[in-house]
């Protein structure tokens, strides 16, 4: 059943679901003239070098601006002002590179509220391996929008180094596990790989020649680069921008792992209870006439107050899903101090 609505306009106007990754039975894919007015909508104005930025439509892409209900999508090649419409000159446009059209699909799943991005990527590596690749994917991942975490640059002086640590695979969308020579000889790097798995995170496993795919790891993506592990060893651009295609052709589909193994631990939890889960991976729980939003990273003030706006409507207790395993003891005091605060409470299915 579709409850949400993509419209393609622009010079390049027939893309398709699998030709931007959206596997989702739930959004459908339509041109401007078969738009259903009841379902929500976002609006993708495709534009293309070879074409022309005046717009042949009957919509006013002003309006759709300022409702926020449209976004310019051009690839790396494409001067933006030759081929975008004066009205939507001041919306940052999405950026096709590489041919990675998954950047798109995230985007649709995201405005719509079923992807909950935090862009955040921890990396982890064994420094006498892998240590210039870990930097050289740091600062890629940085100029393509990430916040990546390596230890090395983000971690201050003076704080409980694995606590820290740990609270930041918490809060990552995905973990970039280079699985190299000597990774498994250091109990920091088996723990940060074990901490992902038990928070069911998607790891993106990269391999060397000199390993073999780690095959005990779950809701993972494999690279193998066929290229030896080297410290110090440059690598080119090409085998740095692999690893970031991949990230962001798997990260909506190891999110919705992720979420729907906090659904499930909630499931167990209240197996006594009469449970609904709603399209937008919400839960109604009909017995406590509770409606709770499963958050996958730290909750934030921000998330409180979405989980408020996305309920005002509802008469239900509202209340914020989440697993505070290896949460930092600092900012589990302050989501304490929120929960108690606010008009939306926690659900710590570890407590």
């Amino acid at each position: 059943m579709t409850y949400y609505q993509v419209v393609n306009i622009g010079t390049t106007n027939t893309k398709t679901s699998l030709d931007i990754g959206l596997d989702d039975d739930r959004i459908s894919i339509v041109s401007e003239d078969s738009i259903d007015k009841s379902l929500p909508t976002v609006y993708l104005y495709w534009g293309k070098s070879s074409g022309t930025k005046t717009y042949q439509g009957s919509l006013n892409l002003r309006e759709l601006a300022a409702d926020n209900m449209i976004i310019p999508v051009i690839d790396d090649s494409t001067d933006f002002m030759k081929s975008i419409p004066d009205d939507l000159a001041r919306i940052n446009a999405l950026i096709i590179r590489s041919g990675n059209y998954a950047i798109v699909g995230n985007w649709i799943l995201k405005h719509f509220g079923l992807y909950e991005a935090t862009n955040k990527v921890f990396i982890s590596y064994r420094r006498s391996d892998t240590s210039m690749l870990a930097h050289q994917l740091f600062e890629r991942l940085i100029e393509a929008g990430y916040t990546p975490f390596l230890d090395c640059y983000s971690i201050e002086s003076g704080v409980d180094f694995q606590e820290y640590l740990r609270n930041e695979i918490v809060d990552a969308d995905v973990f970039v596990y280079l699985n190299s020579p000597h990774y498994n000889e250091s109990p920091y790097t088996l723990e940060e790989r074990d901490c992902a798995q038990k928070l069911s995170l998607g790891i993106v496993q990269v391999t060397f020649n000199e390993v073999s795919t780690d095959i005990s790891v779950m809701n993972s993506s494999n690279i193998a680069l066929g290229l030896d592990a080297n410290p110090t060893c440059i690598y080119n651009l090409d085998v740095i921008d692999s690893i970031l295609v991949e990230i962001e052709k798997k990260r909506a589909v190891m999110f919705e792992y992720r979420r729907k193994a906090l659904i499930n631990s909630y499931r167990l939890l209240s197996e006594r209870d009469c449970l609904c889960v709603r399209a937008d991976e919400t839960i109604y729980n009909v017995s406590k006439n509770e409606l709770l939003k499963p958050v996958c990273h730290v909750p934030t003030a921000v998330d409180f107050h979405l989980t408020d706006k996305q309920f005002k409507y509802d008469k239900q207790h509202k209340k914020i899903l989440f697993d505070s395993q290896f949460v930092r003891r600092d900012i589990l005091d302050h989501i304490k101090w929120l929960d108690q605060s606010l008009p939306v409470n926690i659900c710590d299915i570890n407590s």
